[in-house]
């Protein structure tokens, strides 16, 4: 994923793609057994 605009331009379409990502990160990690 690339962004070329700025972040000064879309700041809400940023932070719901970066919460977006976490989530998903999260969901992931959670789905994931634990290693250690």
């Amino acid at each position: 994923m690339m962004i070329v605009f700025p972040p000064t331009r879309r700041p809400s379409q940023e932070r719901r793609q970066q919460r977006l990502l976490h989530m998903r990160e999260a969901s992931a990690a959670l789905a994931l057994p634990p290693q250690q």
